[in-house]
């Protein structure tokens, strides 16, 4: 989950130097670790050229794997991010950095030359959230976060999540909505937006995005049903098992984010 401010300078850091090439490619972990992986950029090793971070898929739909993520995949995904949703700016960290949407934070900071600010670690409440928002700088220009839907449903039904019943999540409820509403950019992925929850941010003003991707595309590269500028998005029928007649469409993507391929055996790894 997120980090403490320190940890988030180091890992910040730490992806600046590997896209500039004065450092390893780099994968954070869910523990919090920054580990450097220079095998990532060696083909040798099973890696791949240009690979600046690694992300590990859950493995939910087969083996786990190692997405290896090139500087080119990730500025491309920043400059059509910053495109699509109006601007570039400071982001607030509200997701795991060993998620590729919490990576994609990272670089689309480096990128606006801003630093990101993250929620404490910890449950997240209507709590924890204002009093990271209440951290972000003021006056500056473009304000964006990235969410999954229980976060942004936890902040707008009161009862929906740790925290909500208690006093500070009861009584941070409305602040949290408030806050909601400085965001120029609230990027929504990761699982379908129920369809209360959408009704509530719509009535609620908010400016969000519905996003699809995943970490082979260095996030979400679909937003609100239309590809992202570069994104090619088409339905394609597979055989089936007997290759005879069209099994299940399958949807496939290419664009300058996709990455650089998978490796479900990487030595050093």
């Amino acid at each position: 989950m997120p980090v403490t401010p320190a940890d988030l300078d180091r890992a910040q850091q730490a992806l600046a130097a590997a896209l500039d090439g004065s450092g390893p490619p780099v994968e954070f972990t869910e523990g919090g670790r920054i580990v450097p992986r220079p095998e990532a950029a060696d083909p040798a090793a099973g890696g791949a050229e240009g690979t600046v971070a690694v992300v590990r898929t859950s493995g939910s739909t087969g083996a786990p794997k190692q997405t290896l993520l090139t500087r080119e995949a990730l500025a491309a995904s920043a400059a059509a991010t910053a495109g699509r949703i109006g601007g570039e700016g400071q982001w607030l960290l509200a997701v795991g950095l060993h998620y590729v949407a919490g990576l994609a934070v990272l670089s689309r900071s480096l990128a606006a030359g801003t630093t990101p600010v993250p929620l404490a670690p910890g449950p997240f409440t209507p709590q924890s959230f204002v009093e990271a928002v209440d951290r972000m700088e003021r006056g500056t220009g473009f304000r964006a976060l990235s969410l999954v839907p229980t976060m942004l449903s936890r902040l707008l039904v009161p009862d929906a999540g740790p925290g909500a019943s208690s006093p500070s999540g009861a009584g941070f409820a409305g602040a949290a909505v408030d806050a909601l509403r400085t965001f120029d950019a609230i990027l929504i992925g990761g699982a379908r937006l129920p369809d209360r929850v959408r009704e509530a941010a719509a009535e609620a003003g908010l400016r969000i995005h519905l996003t699809y991707g995943m970490s082979e595309t260095c996030g979400g590269c679909v937003y609100d049903g239309v590809p992202l500028d570069g994104v090619s998005a088409d339905l394609v029928a597979s055989p089936d098992a007997d290759g005879r007649r069209p099994g299940v469409p399958r949807l496939r993507l290419s664009g300058p984010m996709i990455a650089a391929g998978r490796s479900a055996v990487l030595a050093g790894s």
